[in-house]
Protein backbone atom coordinates (compact mmCIF):
# COMPACT_ATOMS: atom_id res chain seq x y z
CA UNK A 1 0.00 0.00 0.00
CA UNK A 2 1.40 3.70 -0.58
CA UNK A 3 1.97 5.86 1.63
CA UNK A 4 2.41 9.83 1.65
CA UNK A 5 5.85 9.78 1.49
CA UNK A 6 6.29 7.80 -1.36
CA UNK A 7 7.14 9.40 -4.43
CA UNK A 8 4.48 9.15 -7.43
CA UNK A 9 6.79 9.58 -10.75
CA UNK A 10 6.43 8.66 -14.41
CA UNK A 11 8.77 9.22 -17.15
CA UNK A 12 10.51 11.96 -14.22
CA UNK A 13 7.39 13.73 -13.53
CA UNK A 14 5.89 14.10 -9.95
CA UNK A 15 2.21 12.88 -10.24
CA UNK A 16 1.27 14.67 -6.87
CA UNK A 17 2.26 17.96 -8.29
CA UNK A 18 -0.02 17.25 -11.28
CA UNK A 19 -3.17 16.76 -9.08
CA UNK A 20 -2.63 19.74 -7.20
CA UNK A 21 -2.07 22.03 -10.52
CA UNK A 22 -5.20 20.28 -11.56
CA UNK A 23 -6.84 20.61 -8.63
CA UNK A 24 -5.52 24.45 -8.04
CA UNK A 25 -6.32 25.05 -11.71
CA UNK A 26 -10.27 23.85 -11.15
CA UNK A 27 -10.19 25.84 -7.87
CA UNK A 28 -9.73 28.63 -9.64
CA UNK A 29 -11.75 27.91 -12.26
CA UNK A 30 -14.85 27.97 -10.61
CA UNK A 31 -14.02 30.06 -7.17
CA UNK A 32 -11.23 33.04 -8.46
CA UNK A 33 -11.83 36.39 -8.20
CA UNK A 34 -11.90 36.27 -12.37
CA UNK A 35 -14.07 33.26 -12.90
CA UNK A 36 -17.12 32.82 -14.95
CA UNK A 37 -18.85 30.53 -13.02
CA UNK A 38 -18.46 32.19 -9.46
CA UNK A 39 -19.17 35.39 -11.91
CA UNK A 40 -23.01 34.11 -12.40
CA UNK A 41 -23.52 31.84 -9.05
CA UNK A 42 -22.30 34.06 -6.50
CA UNK A 43 -25.08 36.12 -4.59
CA UNK A 44 -24.83 39.86 -4.03
CA UNK A 45 -23.26 40.79 -0.99
CA UNK A 46 -24.02 43.68 1.04
CA UNK A 47 -20.85 45.39 2.89
CA UNK A 48 -20.75 47.94 5.74
CA UNK A 49 -17.74 50.23 6.72
CA UNK A 50 -16.90 51.65 9.68
CA UNK A 51 -18.38 55.10 8.66
CA UNK A 52 -21.95 54.08 8.12
CA UNK A 53 -20.41 53.31 4.57
CA UNK A 54 -22.89 50.20 2.41
CA UNK A 55 -21.78 49.03 -1.04
CA UNK A 56 -22.98 46.23 -2.80
CA UNK A 57 -20.66 43.78 -4.10
CA UNK A 58 -20.82 40.39 -6.24
CA UNK A 59 -17.78 38.01 -6.86
CA UNK A 60 -15.98 40.38 -5.06
CA UNK A 61 -16.59 43.70 -8.10
CA UNK A 62 -18.72 46.31 -6.69
CA UNK A 63 -22.35 45.93 -8.50
CA UNK A 64 -25.57 47.97 -8.33
CA UNK A 65 -27.88 47.12 -5.44
CA UNK A 66 -30.44 43.98 -6.10
CA UNK A 67 -33.90 44.73 -7.79
CA UNK A 68 -35.55 42.26 -5.52
CA UNK A 69 -35.87 42.62 -1.44
CA UNK A 70 -34.41 39.26 -1.47
CA UNK A 71 -32.24 39.03 1.50
CA UNK A 72 -28.49 39.01 0.71
CA UNK A 73 -25.29 37.97 2.41
CA UNK A 74 -23.55 41.29 4.50
CA UNK A 75 -20.19 41.70 5.13
CA UNK A 76 -18.08 43.61 8.08
CA UNK A 77 -15.00 45.89 6.34
CA UNK A 78 -12.47 45.90 9.10
CA UNK A 79 -10.65 49.46 9.15
CA UNK A 80 -7.14 49.40 8.14
CA UNK A 81 -6.26 49.84 12.02
CA UNK A 82 -7.27 46.01 12.47
CA UNK A 83 -5.59 44.65 9.74
CA UNK A 84 -1.92 44.02 8.46
CA UNK A 85 -1.44 43.87 5.07
CA UNK A 86 1.72 42.42 2.59
CA UNK A 87 2.04 42.17 -0.69
CA UNK A 88 4.21 39.08 -1.43
CA UNK A 89 5.99 37.68 -4.38
CA UNK A 90 6.18 33.72 -4.51
CA UNK A 91 7.54 31.77 -7.72
CA UNK A 92 5.09 30.29 -9.86
CA UNK A 93 6.52 26.83 -8.94
CA UNK A 94 4.65 27.18 -5.32
CA UNK A 95 1.22 27.23 -6.75
CA UNK A 96 0.16 23.88 -6.55
CA UNK A 97 1.30 24.26 -2.53
CA UNK A 98 -0.32 27.69 -2.19
CA UNK A 99 -2.62 27.68 0.43
CA UNK A 100 0.53 25.96 2.72
CA UNK A 101 2.79 27.89 2.11
CA UNK A 102 0.66 31.48 3.17
CA UNK A 103 -0.19 29.15 6.02
CA UNK A 104 3.51 29.52 6.97
CA UNK A 105 3.88 33.03 5.99
CA UNK A 106 0.85 33.75 8.53
CA UNK A 107 2.99 31.44 11.04
CA UNK A 108 5.99 33.26 10.78
CA UNK A 109 4.37 37.09 10.46
CA UNK A 110 1.35 37.26 12.62
CA UNK A 111 2.34 39.58 15.85
CA UNK A 112 -1.08 37.23 17.29
CA UNK A 113 -1.04 34.56 19.09
CA UNK A 114 -1.75 31.86 16.97
CA UNK A 115 -5.14 30.94 18.02
CA UNK A 116 -6.20 34.05 17.77
CA UNK A 117 -5.04 34.63 14.21
CA UNK A 118 -6.94 35.33 11.15
CA UNK A 119 -6.26 35.66 7.95
CA UNK A 120 -6.98 36.22 4.31
CA UNK A 121 -5.46 36.77 0.44
CA UNK A 122 -6.06 36.65 -3.05
CA UNK A 123 -3.83 36.68 -5.72
CA UNK A 124 -3.44 39.94 -7.85
CA UNK A 125 -0.98 39.49 -10.43
CA UNK A 126 0.33 36.68 -11.88
CA UNK A 127 2.73 36.18 -15.09
CA UNK A 128 5.01 33.55 -16.36
CA UNK A 129 7.24 33.06 -13.76
CA UNK A 130 5.79 34.98 -10.49
CA UNK A 131 2.55 35.21 -8.50
CA UNK A 132 1.65 38.28 -6.87
CA UNK A 133 -0.71 37.99 -3.15
CA UNK A 134 -2.22 40.56 -0.73
CA UNK A 135 -2.45 39.34 1.99
CA UNK A 136 -4.37 40.31 5.23
CA UNK A 137 -3.74 39.31 9.00
CA UNK A 138 -5.50 40.36 11.76
CA UNK A 139 -6.73 39.30 15.41
CA UNK A 140 -9.75 37.11 15.75
CA UNK A 141 -10.70 38.78 18.94
CA UNK A 142 -9.88 41.84 17.90
CA UNK A 143 -12.49 41.32 15.03
CA UNK A 144 -15.17 39.76 16.80
CA UNK A 145 -15.30 42.80 19.34
CA UNK A 146 -15.85 45.53 16.16
CA UNK A 147 -18.61 43.10 14.50
CA UNK A 148 -20.11 43.02 18.05
CA UNK A 149 -19.79 47.04 17.95
CA UNK A 150 -21.30 47.45 14.53
CA UNK A 151 -24.02 44.56 14.76
CA UNK A 152 -24.49 43.88 18.20
CA UNK A 153 -24.39 40.11 17.49
CA UNK A 154 -21.82 37.97 19.06
CA UNK A 155 -22.44 35.31 16.49
CA UNK A 156 -18.70 34.12 14.67
CA UNK A 157 -20.79 32.87 11.74
CA UNK A 158 -23.53 35.51 11.78
CA UNK A 159 -21.14 37.78 9.26
CA UNK A 160 -18.78 37.94 6.90
CA UNK A 161 -15.53 39.85 7.64
CA UNK A 162 -13.71 41.42 4.89
CA UNK A 163 -10.25 44.07 4.13
CA UNK A 164 -9.94 46.43 1.57
CA UNK A 165 -6.90 46.29 -0.09
CA UNK A 166 -6.15 48.87 -3.01
CA UNK A 167 -10.04 48.50 -3.54
CA UNK A 168 -9.92 44.42 -3.75
CA UNK A 169 -11.84 42.23 -1.68
CA UNK A 170 -9.70 39.90 0.92
CA UNK A 171 -11.82 37.59 2.65
CA UNK A 172 -10.69 36.89 6.13
CA UNK A 173 -11.04 33.27 6.84
CA UNK A 174 -13.16 31.89 10.11
CA UNK A 175 -16.17 34.29 9.98
CA UNK A 176 -19.51 34.06 7.91
CA UNK A 177 -17.93 33.26 4.49
CA UNK A 178 -18.78 29.39 4.40
CA UNK A 179 -22.55 29.92 4.41
CA UNK A 180 -21.66 31.69 1.39
CA UNK A 181 -19.78 29.42 -0.24
CA UNK A 182 -21.80 26.25 0.66
CA UNK A 183 -24.92 28.46 -1.14
CA UNK A 184 -22.03 28.86 -3.59
CA UNK A 185 -21.65 24.92 -4.45
CA UNK A 186 -25.32 24.57 -3.80
CA UNK A 187 -26.09 26.25 -6.62
CA UNK A 188 -23.15 24.99 -8.69
CA UNK A 189 -24.74 21.31 -7.95
CA UNK A 190 -28.22 22.08 -9.24
CA UNK A 191 -26.84 23.59 -12.56
CA UNK A 192 -25.00 20.96 -12.84
CA UNK A 193 -27.54 18.71 -12.14
CA UNK A 194 -29.97 20.20 -14.36
CA UNK A 195 -26.86 20.42 -17.15
CA UNK A 196 -26.68 16.72 -16.80
CA UNK A 197 -30.68 16.18 -16.97
CA UNK A 198 -30.93 18.49 -20.00
CA UNK A 199 -27.56 16.58 -21.62
CA UNK A 200 -29.67 12.88 -20.60
CA UNK A 201 -32.45 13.94 -22.72
CA UNK A 202 -30.54 14.81 -25.85
CA UNK A 203 -28.81 11.53 -25.60
CA UNK A 204 -32.04 9.62 -24.99
CA UNK A 205 -33.36 11.52 -27.50
CA UNK A 206 -30.92 10.82 -29.54
CA UNK A 207 -30.84 7.30 -28.84
CA UNK A 208 -34.57 7.19 -29.61
CA UNK A 209 -33.94 8.69 -32.95
CA UNK A 210 -31.30 6.10 -34.13
CA UNK A 211 -33.25 3.43 -32.71
CA UNK A 212 -36.16 4.64 -35.29
CA UNK A 213 -34.24 5.44 -37.80
CA UNK A 214 -32.37 1.25 -36.93
CA UNK A 215 -36.06 0.03 -37.50
CA UNK A 216 -36.87 2.10 -40.28
CA UNK A 217 -33.38 0.66 -42.12
CA UNK A 218 -34.58 -2.94 -40.82
CA UNK A 219 -38.13 -2.50 -43.19
CA UNK A 220 -35.88 -0.45 -45.68
CA UNK A 221 -33.73 -3.76 -46.08
CA UNK A 222 -36.54 -6.03 -46.32
CA UNK A 223 -38.23 -3.93 -48.82
CA UNK A 224 -35.17 -4.37 -50.59
CA UNK A 225 -34.85 -7.81 -50.37
CA UNK A 226 -38.36 -8.67 -51.74
CA UNK A 227 -37.49 -6.12 -53.99
CA UNK A 228 -34.82 -7.79 -55.38
CA UNK A 229 -36.42 -11.32 -55.55
CA UNK A 230 -39.06 -9.87 -57.66
CA UNK A 231 -35.90 -8.41 -59.68
CA UNK A 232 -34.94 -11.34 -59.75
CA UNK A 233 -37.67 -12.95 -61.78
CA UNK A 234 -38.91 -10.22 -63.59
CA UNK A 235 -34.89 -10.38 -65.25
CA UNK A 236 -35.42 -14.04 -65.56
CA UNK A 237 -38.18 -13.16 -67.46
CA UNK A 238 -36.56 -10.66 -69.37
CA UNK A 239 -33.44 -12.39 -69.96
CA UNK A 240 -35.80 -15.02 -71.19
CA UNK A 241 -37.66 -12.29 -73.65
CA UNK A 242 -34.56 -11.14 -75.24
CA UNK A 243 -32.96 -14.67 -75.69
CA UNK A 244 -36.70 -15.31 -77.76
CA UNK A 245 -35.84 -11.81 -79.32
CA UNK A 246 -32.42 -13.15 -80.60
CA UNK A 247 -33.85 -16.71 -81.61
CA UNK A 248 -36.47 -14.49 -83.51
CA UNK A 249 -33.96 -12.21 -85.18
CA UNK A 250 -31.72 -15.12 -86.02
CA UNK A 251 -34.58 -17.05 -87.57
CA UNK A 252 -35.43 -14.27 -89.67
CA UNK A 253 -32.37 -13.16 -90.48
CA UNK A 254 -31.96 -16.97 -92.16
CA UNK A 255 -35.10 -16.95 -93.48
CA UNK A 256 -33.91 -13.94 -95.42
CA UNK A 257 -30.55 -15.47 -95.95
CA UNK A 258 -32.20 -19.03 -97.04
CA UNK A 259 -35.75 -18.29 -98.32
CA UNK A 260 -38.07 -20.93 -97.88
CA UNK A 261 -38.41 -23.47 -101.37
CA UNK A 262 -42.13 -23.80 -100.61
CA UNK A 263 -42.91 -20.45 -100.48
CA UNK A 264 -41.19 -19.88 -103.80
CA UNK A 265 -42.69 -23.04 -105.68
CA UNK A 266 -46.10 -21.49 -103.97
CA UNK A 267 -45.57 -18.62 -105.62
CA UNK A 268 -44.29 -20.18 -109.12
CA UNK A 269 -47.35 -22.09 -109.30
CA UNK A 270 -49.60 -18.64 -108.69
CA UNK A 271 -47.76 -16.90 -111.54
CA UNK A 272 -47.67 -19.61 -113.86
CA UNK A 273 -50.72 -20.50 -116.20
CA UNK A 274 -52.12 -23.87 -116.94
CA UNK A 275 -50.23 -23.79 -119.99
CA UNK A 276 -46.42 -23.65 -118.75
CA UNK A 277 -45.11 -26.10 -116.65
CA UNK A 278 -41.40 -26.63 -114.74
CA UNK A 279 -39.40 -29.12 -115.43
CA UNK A 280 -36.47 -27.65 -113.05
CA UNK A 281 -36.20 -25.43 -110.24
CA UNK A 282 -32.86 -24.92 -108.44
CA UNK A 283 -32.80 -22.92 -105.62
CA UNK A 284 -28.97 -21.27 -104.10
CA UNK A 285 -30.13 -18.41 -101.64
CA UNK A 286 -31.67 -15.92 -103.15
CA UNK A 287 -30.97 -17.14 -106.44
CA UNK A 288 -33.32 -19.00 -108.14
CA UNK A 289 -33.27 -21.04 -111.91
CA UNK A 290 -35.97 -22.42 -113.10
CA UNK A 291 -36.42 -24.24 -116.57
CA UNK A 292 -39.75 -25.29 -118.35
CA UNK A 293 -42.11 -25.36 -121.40
CA UNK A 294 -44.69 -23.25 -122.31
CA UNK A 295 -46.18 -21.58 -125.41
CA UNK A 296 -45.10 -18.17 -125.47
CA UNK A 297 -41.66 -18.37 -122.77
CA UNK A 298 -41.67 -14.37 -123.44
CA UNK A 299 -44.60 -13.89 -121.95
CA UNK A 300 -43.84 -15.76 -118.84
CA UNK A 301 -40.48 -13.75 -118.58
CA UNK A 302 -42.62 -10.82 -118.53
CA UNK A 303 -44.92 -12.23 -115.77
CA UNK A 304 -41.53 -12.79 -113.61
CA UNK A 305 -40.37 -9.11 -114.17
CA UNK A 306 -44.09 -7.77 -113.41
CA UNK A 307 -43.82 -9.52 -110.17
CA UNK A 308 -42.19 -7.34 -107.01
CA UNK A 309 -40.97 -10.58 -105.10
CA UNK A 310 -38.34 -10.98 -108.03
CA UNK A 311 -35.40 -8.20 -108.04
CA UNK A 312 -34.24 -9.58 -110.91
CA UNK A 313 -35.04 -11.97 -114.32
CA UNK A 314 -32.65 -13.42 -116.70
CA UNK A 315 -32.38 -15.55 -119.58
CA UNK A 316 -28.83 -16.82 -119.55
CA UNK A 317 -29.81 -18.95 -122.75
CA UNK A 318 -32.32 -18.24 -125.67
CA UNK A 319 -35.41 -19.76 -126.12
CA UNK A 320 -35.64 -22.85 -127.55
CA UNK A 321 -38.55 -24.04 -129.73
CA UNK A 322 -39.70 -27.18 -129.29
CA UNK A 323 -41.56 -30.00 -132.27
CA UNK A 324 -44.19 -29.99 -130.17
CA UNK A 325 -44.63 -26.42 -131.02
CA UNK A 326 -43.72 -25.12 -127.10
CA UNK A 327 -40.77 -22.72 -126.16
CA UNK A 328 -38.31 -24.33 -123.73
CA UNK A 329 -37.08 -21.37 -121.10
CA UNK A 330 -34.46 -21.09 -118.90
CA UNK A 331 -34.46 -18.63 -116.39
CA UNK A 332 -32.63 -17.02 -113.69
CA UNK A 333 -34.21 -14.93 -110.80
CA UNK A 334 -33.19 -13.23 -108.00
CA UNK A 335 -35.30 -12.78 -104.95
CA UNK A 336 -36.09 -9.18 -103.48
CA UNK A 337 -34.97 -9.82 -99.84
CA UNK A 338 -37.09 -6.77 -98.78
CA UNK A 339 -40.66 -7.91 -100.42
CA UNK A 340 -39.69 -11.38 -98.44
CA UNK A 341 -39.13 -9.81 -95.29
CA UNK A 342 -42.00 -8.21 -95.50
Amino acid sequence: MLDSSQAWTLFGYDLKGAVHYVSAGWSDFLWGDNSPVLAALDEVVLARTEDGQERYFKAGKPCPAPLSDAPVATAIVVPERLALAKKLQLPLAVESNLDAVLALEVSASSPFPSQDTCSGWRISKRDDASLWIELVISSASAVMEYVARMTGSHDVGEHEVWSIVDDHVVVLGGFGEQARHQRNRSRLFRVASIAGYCAALLVCAAAIAAGAKYFELQKVKEMQANVEMAAEDALGMREGLSSARSMIDAASGFLVEYPSPRRELNRLAAILKNDTWVSSFEMRGNNLRVEGQSQDASAVMELFLANPGYLKVEAPVAFKKLRSGEERFVLDLTLNTQESAE
